[in-house]
């Protein structure tokens, strides 16, 4: 499709949820203003200061007592002071609900604490203010620059102009330059940088195309000069049978994401050359396309990924147009070979040979240091991700043969791009409209997968099962989420399951509202039945399956009412519904089946929540509620114990040793959704729930 309308996005009606941050949509702070005036509170550490000090340059970074970066950077800055005592280095503590807990917590770090730090200045509240306590220190720097989260820090140049913004961690390389009198940001880099921002919190927002312009001016780093790991037939070797163009793969990546049982059928009798076969770099003066992707040693599929190779209108471009290389990029942190097997790797590279791919792995190792010279291998990867902020992938790219960069967008629309360039109609605004499309269609992905609580965002814990409001039975939502799902399907289809969950909860969603339409009884059981099975076969190993799998549970314990009074079992009329329900039996077989594959079995430092214990619980087997449920806790104390394993905190300096900790325990926190005592305080309570029913029913 060559229009740029996004993946649909549910009307408010559906529950479209925008972050209040959005509203300062138009920064009225940019690099090169000057800088405002510094009205700080109460002073915690260092000498005061009553302003800017003329000829010198300042460091102003904003932080938060509840942020847990912040906590970590705190003496790195007191470091940076050290080494540049010319320079003025201030933390203003900004948006805290309790103003003591800043000074508790500078109390605790005091020895580590160098440079200055001081309290926001008080400021009068405002019914428009996007985020609460904002004083006027926080409104008049943070906010007029459009930023909303902390760590944030700005560097003021001696004429107390704003030089840079951006994250703490990057200023020890920034202030060289700086201080050498280099320029070291632009306002147009840093306009991007926001406009990006504002797509990702709302895919609705208007933005100005022409931000985006100089990026299509970029030549990419030479592809023959990569460190790359190509992947090279051998012609001795049996062809691999090109796969079917039917939805469900049985080609190359199906068999690696569990969709089809069989390894592809290897035929002697077909010989290579049949095909295409195109490997290693393309020639020099040749323009080429690119599917960027990536793929980690802990899931095959983390991210959508590379499987966009594996849909009939992308391996099919090379026969189409044999003018242009076609060069398959995957970003990974080991090589192929370790990653799954040395057999996959041939399979896959005769596959891609005679498709016409050119297939290249750019490997990182996780454990290289900064000096080795793994640690330059992932530039050119790097190039497209740091460039065109495609931190979402598969993307696509087209080349010209000097190595300026025509196009960046959606892989389904990469042979468009190429049609029009070679009947020279690729017009700039064309490239521009297609680049913010394939952005806000990220986006919209995004927002309608938070809205259907199957992104990684929303809990559906054991703990908090919630009702999928965003689905009503209203007839005009439901109709607005079908064209949502249909669109998603036709333009990032290497989602696909995710999108099923989608389908599944809307089915649900028609079958609890509207008995005249959507899927009930035999067919719901069906189609749940599928779905779990597919992700079974995957989960694993790939953590998004396992993720989906858990939602698709948490939508059937939906459509089977047990979320209402979660603390409290099901009364005898709706227990007696519920078992005669043929929904029932499917989930908990499923539900079974979930905590042998993937709770049972899993890496020691994951968690996975069971739903076993809440489901038998609203079954009223308090027994089995009981036991499943304490053995969550067990797994929640084991998966703490491991996490702290991580880093030998005996070998550490009491400093380091405390900021380990303190980085551990925001891991953990990211992980569980909020601290490991507080979830597992909940947790207990609940056990204790469920402990007074299993004493009752003896």
């Amino acid at each position: 499709m060559d229009d740029h309308s996004s993946a649909r996005i549910p009307s408010k009606k559906a529950g479209i949820q925008r972050s209040a941050a959005t509203a300062q949509t138009v920064t009225n702070l940019n690099i090169g203003d000057p800088a405002p005036q510094i009205t700080m509170g109460k002073w915690l550490v260092g000498p005061p200061i009553k302003g800017l000090q003329s000829g010198v340059i300042h460091v102003v970074e904003f932080w938060a007592s509840w942020c847990g970066p912040c906590q970590l950077l705190m003496p790195e800055l007191s470091k940076l002071q050290a080494e540049y005592p010319e320079i003025i280095v201030l933390s203003v503590s900004i948006w805290e609900s309790d103003p003591f807990s800043p000074e508790e917590l500078i109390r605790e770090l005091s020895p580590s604490i160098k440079h200055r730090v001081c309290l926001d200045g008080p400021r009068k509240s405002h019914p428009d203010d996007a985020l609460e306590n904002t004083g006027r220190m926080a409104f008049d720097w943070m906010v007029a620059a459009g930023e909303s989260a902390v760590p944030c820090a700005f560097i003021v140049d001696t004429q107390g102009r704003i030089a840079w913004i951006g994250h703490p961690a990057e200023i020890p390389q920034i202030l060289p330059d700086l201080i050498a009198g280099k320029t070291v940001s632009n306002q147009s880099e840093r306009l991007r940088e926001k406009a990006f921002e504002r797509l990702e919190l709302d895919p609705t927002v208007a933005v100005d195309p022409t931000l985006f312009a100089d990026l299509f001016s970029l030549k990419a780093p030479p592809l023959r000069k990569a460190v790359l790991d190509w992947l090279i037939p051998d012609l001795a070797t049996p062809a691999v049978q090109e796969k079917p163009p039917a939805g469900k793969s049985g080609g190359i990546f199906g068999r690696l994401l569990g969709r089809s049982a069989a390894a592809p059928a290897v035929v002697a009798e077909v010989p290579v050359s049949q095909g295409l076969n195109v490997s290693g770099p393309p020639a020099l003066g040749r323009p080429y396309a690119l599917l960027i992707s990536s793929v980690e040693s802990d899931s095959v599929n983390k991210m959508p990924g590379w499987v966009a190779l594996d849909h009939s209108k992308i391996n099919t471009l090379p026969q189409l147009w044999p003018q242009v290389d076609f060069v398959s990029l995957v970003h990974s942190y080991d090589r192929i070979e370790n990653l799954f097997d040395l057999d996959y790797r041939t399979e896959l590279t005769n596959w891609g040979s005679e498709l016409g791919w050119r297939i290249a792995f750019e490997v990182v190792e996780e454990d290289s240091s900064e000096t080795s010279n793994d640690s330059t291998t992932a530039d050119y990867w790097q190039f497209w991700v740091d460039q065109y902020n495609l931190f979402h992938q598969p993307a696509a790219a087209l080349v010209d043969p000097s190595g300026k960069t025509l196009w960046v967008g959606s892989p389904l629309h990469l042979n468009a791009a190429i049609e029009k360039w070679t009947s020279n109609q690729l017009a700039l605004d064309w490239v521009l409209g297609e680049f913010v499309y394939w952005h806000r269609l990220l986006a919209s992905a995004e927002a309608n997968e938070r809205l259907a609580g199957v992104d990684e965002d929303r809990k559906s814990h054991g703990l908090n099962l919630e009702s999928s409001s965003y689905f009503t039975g209203e007839p005009a939502v439901l109709q607005n989420w079908d064209q949502t799902i249909k669109s998603l399907n036709e333009q990032l289809p290497w989602r696909a399951d995710r999108w099923r969950v989608f389908q599944f909860q809307m089915d649900v969603a028609k079958a609890r509202f509207n008995r005249s339409e959507g899927l009930s009884g035999k067919a719901l059981v069906e189609r749940f039945q599928a779905l779990s099975d597919t992700f079974a076969e995957s989960a694993a190993h790939e953590p998004n399956a396992a993720s989906d799998w858990l939602r698709l549970i948490h939508s059937a314990i939906d459509m089977l009412g047990l979320n209402s009074n979660s603390l409290e079992p099901l009364d005898m009329p709706a227990l007696l519904a519920a078992e005669s329900h043929p929904l029932t039996d499917a989930v908990l077989s499923s539900s079974k089946n979930f905590q042998a594959t993937v709770v049972d079995s899993g890496e020691a430092d994951e968690f996975h929540p069971s739903p076993l214990a809440f489901i038998n619980f609203k079954l009223n087997r308090f027994d089995e509620a009981l036991k499943e449920h304490e053995k969550m806790i067990s797994d929640l104390d084991n998966f703490v114990e491991q996490m702290g394993n991580m880093v030998p905190l005996d070998d550490l300096s009491p400093e380091d040793r405390d900021a380990s900790v303190q980085y551990l325990e925001f891991l953990i926190s990211m992980r569980l959704g909020e601290s490991a005592a507080t979830y597992r305080a909940n947790l207990v309570k609940i056990q204790t729930l469920y402990r007074k029913y299993s004493e009752a029913a003896e």
